[in-house]
């Protein structure tokens, strides 16, 4: 789709053609999906150049793309540019707060939406739980639940369960999840999370059988559980585990994860060596560990399994010096991949971006926007 839309643009320019709002709609939102700021800064451009008026339609894709590709304070500037702004306006912006993890300011933004008279909806209270969330403000979503017209959705719940979860308050997380009757796997899973990152072995086992309860076959539950076995140091029970997953046909999901290089897309599986280059990408890598290893950086035993080390050691390959990397992940970034994304990040002197399942990561000089957001407080406290 990335690739099609970048030929419409040259297309364009060949043939003089005229453009309209629902053209340029259509490729900044083909730019969105892959978070690739670089080409939507082109078509935005173009839009500019064209005397095409951005209406409400463009202007809430153009707040959509931004958003999703981290640069917020481009799309606070579209929005505030904006003469008509409707509440899917609202929610563009807050989403992208929410990705980057800004409690802050998407808290503020909250507050101005509601003095001017418009009333949050679930996706707009869901957008800035989340940012909440990742920021750690318990005491503040609390109250924004509290604020709301309507009675709190399983999802906005669940937006709380993640907040108790992440400060590492377990024991009310869990509690409140027992008290939902509607809870459903997504809810724990949340907890599950938090159990490996506060390594509570005991909690995660009881956990897993309540979301076993209602998906028996949940691959990302038994993964996350088996990676917290793996933590603690639990072999036995790992193998106990893997030997289960196999007998019931459960497979791990494979991280996928996409970069653009030179107006191509190009995608990496975990474990997959089939990309075309692959035996370079791997020669590279073993070069790059020498020097992370030389800054501290200690290895996970699969430490180039994960396609996010794949797309970035191709992405610096192929890109001249100082070029911004941008990666979208199909998943939520492990621990060890966090931690060497930081350490390419200082070694190689990039910029890279990462968008995973969970949220936006910016690692600029070995330091991660989520850590200064204090969303990984204890990211680091065990090794895969």
């Amino acid at each position: 789709m990335f690739d099609k839309a970048m030929d419409v643009l040259e297309y364009i320019d060949q043939w003089k053609i005229q453009p309209n709002a629902q053209l340029y709609t259509s490729l900044i939102t083909a730019c969105a999906n892959y978070a690739l700021l670089s080409y939507g800064r082109k078509v935005h451009a173009h839009i500019l150049a064209s005397n095409v008026a951005i209406n409400l339609v463009l202007g809430n894709a153009l707040i959509n793309m931004y958003s999703k590709g981290g640069d917020v304070n481009k799309a606070r500037t579209i929005f505030m540019s904006m003469k008509d702004k409707y509440i899917i306006t609202w929610t563009a912006l807050l989403s992208g707060y929410s990705l980057v993890g800004d409690g802050k300011t998407a808290l503020e933004i909250f507050h101005e939406m509601k003095a001017r008279c418009i009333v949050p909806d679930e996706a707009v209270a869901i957008c800035v739980l989340q940012a909440l969330s990742h920021s750690g403000m318990i005491d503040e979503s609390v109250r924004v639940i509290a604020s709301l017209t309507f009675p709190p959705t399983l999802k906005i719940r669940t937006c709380l369960v993640d907040c108790l979860a992440r400060l590492g308050r377990l024991q009310e997380a869990e509690e409140m999840v027992l008290g939902m009757h509607d809870a459903d796997c997504q809810a724990w899973m949340s907890v599950l999370g938090a159990c490996r990152t506060y390594l509570d072995v005991e909690r995660a086992e009881r956990v897993m059988q309540e979301i076993i309860k209602m998906e028996p076959l949940n691959a990302s539950a038994y993964s996350l559980l088996s990676n917290i076995y793996a933590d603690a140091g639990e072999w036995e029970m790992r193998k106990h585990l893997q030997q289960s997953m196999e007998e019931r046909g459960i497979k791990k999901n494979p991280s996928i994860t996409s970069t653009e290089v030179n107006g191509k897309v190009h995608t990496f599986v975990a474990g997959d060596p089939s990309h075309l280059i692959d035996k370079q990408v791997r020669q590279h890598w073993k070069e790059l560990l020498v020097k992370l290893r030389s800054l501290g950086y200690m290895p996970s035993k699969t430490v180039f399994e994960h396609s996010e080390k794949l797309a970035i050691c191709y992405a610096l390959q192929s890109t001249p010096p100082g070029t911004e990397i941008t990666l979208v992940t199909s998943l939520k970034m492990c621990k060890d991949c966090h931690n060497a994304v930081a350490f390419i990040s200082r070694v190689e002197r990039r910029t890279i971006l990462v968008r995973d399942s969970s949220r936006i990561h910016r690692f600029e000089t070995g330091i991660c926007s989520c850590t200064i957001m204090g969303t990984y407080q204890n990211f680091y406290k065990t090794k895969d």
